[in-house]
C-alpha cells in the first residue's frame, strides 16, 4: 500500500514540475495575461482535468513557481554569510549564476520572462527579509528600522548590478563585476565614481 502512494506522490510531483516549467517557458514568449490553461496543458503534455487536479489556475501555479525558484535561490543564500555578501560577493554570485546557468528553463524565467520584474521585486524583498533576520538574531540590540534601510538599500543595489549584468554579459566578468559591487558598498558611491571616471 505504501509503495501504491510514493508512486502516486512522484507522479504528483513530476506533473506539478511539468506545470511549472510550461508556465516558465511560456513566460519567456507571451505575456500572463495571455497564457490560458490550453497552452500550459498543450506544453505540459497533460489534460486539463490533470491540471485541475494540480492547481485552481494558472495564478496559483505562478505562486507555485515563484515559491519554487525562491526557495531554491534561498538555498543558495542560506549557504552565505550575509555579513560577507556586502564585502565579496563573489561567492554568491558566482553560486548564483551556476545554478541559473544549470537549469535554462529558470535562468529564463528569472532573467527574460514576462514576469521578471514582478519576480525580481519579490526576490529582493524575501532576501531582504532573511538578511534582517539574520543580522538581528547576530545583534539583538540592533536599530531596526536603520538596519532594514540599510540591508534594503544594499541587497537592492547588488541585485539591480547582478540581474543587469547577467541580462546583458557586458564585457566585465563576474569577477570585475564583483570587485566594483563590493567597492561600491565598502567604499561608497563618490569613491568608485570618481574611480571610474578617472
Amino acid at each position: 500500500m505504501a509503495q501504491v502512494k510514493n508512486q502516486s506522490d512522484r507522479r504528483s510531483v513530476r506533473t506539478r514540475k511539468l506545470i511549472r516549467g510550461a508556465l516558465m517557458k511560456l513566460s519567456v514568449i507571451k505575456d500572463f495575461d495571455e497564457i490560458k490553461v490550453t497552452d500550459l496543458t498543450q506544453e505540459a503534455g497533460i489534460n486539463r482535468s490533470t491540471f485541475y487536479l494540480h492547481y485552481t489556475d494558472i495564478p496559483s501555479v505562478l505562486n507555485d513557481v515563484e515559491d519554487s525558484v525562491i526557495d531554491a535561490l534561498s538555498d543558495v543564500f542560506n549557504g552565505c554569510d550575509p555579513l560577507q555578501i556586502p564585502h565579496n560577493p563573489y561567492p554568491f554570485f558566482s553560486t548564483l549564476t551556476a545554478r541559473a546557468e544549470a537549469d535554462e528553463e529558470f535562468c529564463r524565467f528569472i532573467f527574460d520572462s514576462s514576469l521578471s520584474s514582478s519576480f525580481t521585486v519579490k526576490l529582493t524583498k524575501r532576501i531582504i527579509e532573511a538578511v534582517c533576520k539574520r543580522l538581528h538574531a547576530k545583534f539583538p540590540t540592533s536599530d531596526e528600522l536603520r538596519l532594514r534601510m540599510t540591508v534594503t538599500f544594499i541587497v537592492g543595489g547588488l541585485v539591480g548590478v547582478y540581474t543587469e549584468w547577467f541580462r546583458d554579459r557586458k564585457d566585465i566578468t563576474l569577477e570585475e563585476l564583483c570587485r566594483v559591487a563590493a567597492a561600491l558598498v565598502s567604499q561608497g558611491y563618490a569613491s568608485v565614481v570618481s574611480s571610474a571616471i578617472g
